[in-house]
């Protein structure tokens, strides 16, 4: 069973519709949009609620919009409740407009993810989210290698003007420990402070990764990233993954394919 719902949150409508979504035990897929912005802890903790009794859940979607009033302590609440979903294969997480989130809070919804050793395919949308920056990588990846199974990985840092290239150093040295990956999708749109260099460090990352099949990297509005980094970047994956079927790699300039992959 599946559960789809764009819905606008408050306080007092959270609890009836959390409460009736508590009866629904077996289902095994839910997609929340969730425009919170007058919902308070209050209406949190009833969510966080309902998702603990949601056992049979396989597949979970949230994304949490505008929600101005959400802090740290409300995504430990949901934390603590996610690590209860040991059945998950796939979950999606995307914050939009919630000023008050840190990078606190970020990292007790991550070592949530990394306790659930079921995942195969995880989605995080940190878009425009201010608190992350070069330094706070290494330790927000750290522990994924633990996901055995994790075959998909899409992670989203557009916008964030302090990631460097000293942040796509880090990510490729925690993303190479994930060797079952399959698929991997970065985002890195509008993040100006990385060059063709930081491209390069990047291209280290695939060397472990002999499963992989798909590999979609963003670098669209990046000022500093040119057709030249794309192309040496693109050799470099091709030359540690014989397993690869598809990459696309996108920056603002047009650059031919090589003969030997399939663009997209």
């Amino acid at each position: 069973m599946t559960f789809s719902r764009n819905v606008q949150v408050k306080d007092e409508g959270s609890e009836y519709l959390f409460e009736g979504l508590k009866t629904l035990i077996f289902l095994k897929k839910l997609v929340l949009l969730l425009n919170c912005d007058e919902i308070t802890d209050v209406g949190i903790s009833h969510f966080g609620e309902l998702l603990g009794r949601l056992k049979a859940l396989q597949k979970l979607d949230i994304c949490f919009s505008d929600c101005r009033l959400m802090k740290d302590s409300e995504l430990q609440i949901i934390s603590n409740n996610l690590q209860k979903l040991t059945l998950l294969d796939h979950i999606s997480l995307a914050f939009s407009g919630c000023p008050l989130i840190t990078d606190l809070g970020l990292f007790s919804i991550w070592n949530c993810l990394k306790q659930l050793t079921s995942l195969k395919s995880l989605i995080f949308n940190l878009s425009n989210f201010s608190q992350i920056n070069d330094t706070k990588i290494p330790s927000l990846l750290e522990g994924l290698e633990n996901l055995a199974d994790l075959q998909i990985l899409t992670l989203s840092f557009s916008g964030h003007w302090q990631i460097s290239n000293l942040g796509l150093k880090y990510l490729g040295e925690e993303l190479r420990k994930l060797t079952s990956l399959q698929k991997i999708e970065l985002n890195f749109s509008n993040c100006w402070r990385i060059t063709d260099s930081g491209l390069l460090a990047l291209g280290d990352t695939f060397k472990n990764l002999d499963q992989l099949q798909e590999v979609n990297l963003n670098f669209s509005q990046c000022r500093d990233v040119t057709q030249i980094g794309k192309q040496k970047l693109n050799d470099e994956i091709l030359t540690k993954i014989n397993s690869l079927k598809v990459i696309k790699i996108l920056v603002d300039s047009n650059l031919l394919p090589p003969k030997s992959i399939i663009f997209v």
